[in-house]
């Protein structure tokens, strides 16, 4: 069967009674829009303005058929595997919780499920930059709707159903983040950082997350500006697996001398701008004497208190 999109300007009962008398079907509605499935159908299409939903359902409608899409589809990850089935983890992480809702997956689909269901669809787009979604994010998202849909109706294909949609675009316009004590930073450092710094030569402190950082200098309530930084080429000779982040940090008050830990190893930086000491990096067993051996393997998070000028590996 071949499905195609159509546009009507005539009465959407009569649209649809037209479409079901010559053998098809109508899989999915908006308004004056329909993406039908059947052969020799008759013409229903107008030069009516469409609305946003309406447009995006043709869009969508378009990606779905190109190859790119279709490729991505037969080579998604999981493919054909069951959730609890095939080395693929229920969603629920509490095996008792998650076996009834297995089994209620594998019951047939609702005996409701027939003819006509209404679909809602909310985008929730955002006025910050790193919120908002694009035109193109908008279109694949109504497209996997259509697809899963699609799936879904035909499980049963004598339930006949055409998905009904309200799409609707709503804008949240609040600060990401409001009333965050250390402003400015990325919204992945405010999920959680990998390491923090603070070093009295230059009286900052420093955030690490991933390959990148970010410095807060003296009595600034907000990130410095330029930051985030890569920390590849702004920590000079640093190896190239402290490049890509490092778990621990802190600077030592007996020499002013940096220190950053990355798995069983650490760098010292007796003056940051000249680069690594030589001989580093070091492992941190037999470096630091009387550590445990589960921490010679590695440390999450390291520190030295101003008030005892004691260092604290955790």
């Amino acid at each position: 069967m071949n499905e195609r999109v159509v546009r009507i300007s005539q009465d959407v009962a009569e649209a649809v009674r037209a479409v079901e008398e010559a053998g098809g079907r109508v899989l999915h509605r908006y308004d004056r829009v329909l993406i039908v499935e059947g052969d020799d159908l008759p013409e229903l299409r107008s030069d009516v303005e469409l609305t946003e939903a309406e447009n995006l359902a043709v869009e969508a409608f378009r990606l779905r058929k190109t190859p790119a899409y279709q490729e991505a589809k037969r080579n998604r990850p999981d493919r054909d595997k069951e959730w609890g089935k095939d080395d693929l983890d229920a969603p629920d992480a509490d095996e008792e919780q998650a076996a009834p809702s297995l089994r209620a997956v594998a019951k047939p689909t609702s005996e409701r499920m027939i003819n006509e269901i209404a679909v809602g669809v909310v985008l929730v787009n955002g006025t910050d930059p790193g919120y908002v979604m694009s035109a193109a994010d908008r279109v694949a998202a109504v497209a996997d709707v259509q697809e899963g849909l699609d799936w879904l109706a035909a499980q049963e294909p004598n339930a006949k159903i055409t998905w009904a949609y309200d799409v609707r675009v709503a804008t949240v316009d609040i600060e990401p983040w409001q009333g965050a004590r250390w402003k400015g930073l990325p919204e992945t450092f405010y999920k959680g950082i990998d390491a923090a710094l603070f070093r009295e030569d230059n009286n900052a402190t420093y955030f690490f997350k991933g390959d990148q950082y970010v410095r807060f200098s003296a009595g600034s309530t907000t990130a410095d500006a330029g930051y985030p930084k890569p920390i590849a080429g702004n920590w000079p000779g640093l190896p190239a697996s402290f490049q890509s982040g490092i778990d621990a940090a802190f600077w030592r008050e007996s020499n002013d001398a940096v220190y950053l830990f990355k798995g069983s190893q650490y760098v010292r930086f007796t003056k940051v701008p000249d680069g690594v000491d030589a001989g580093y990096p070091k492992p941190i067993a037999g470096n630091w004497p009387g550590l445990p051996a589960s921490f010679e393997a590695g440390l999450d998070a390291a520190l030295m208190r101003k008030d005892n000028h004691k260092i604290y590996f955790f």
